[in-house]
């Protein structure tokens, strides 16, 4: 996870390490209850926010373990 951290994979230096949380690109939180209001997808506020981003620690956990599962399979 510093491998990716240090060398900037995934814009990981833009967001706060080892976050769990869906971030908007400068590193605030997502506001998911605006783009899933009454849980449907806005498109609307899709567009003005735009994708959620995950922190690249966090997507590199969520790859090894997904990883992890499947290997038992």
């Amino acid at each position: 996870m510093l491998g990716i951290y240090y060398t900037n994979t995934w814009n990981a230096k833009a967001l706060p390490f080892m976050s769990t949380q869906l971030l908007l690109s400068n590193g605030s939180d997502y506001p998911i209850e605006e783009v899933f209001s009454g849980a449907v997808l806005n498109t609307t506020a899709l567009e003005t926010y735009g994708i959620p981003q995950l922190a690249g620690s966090f997507a590199w956990a969520m790859f090894i373990a997904n990883a992890a599962v499947n290997a038992q399979v």
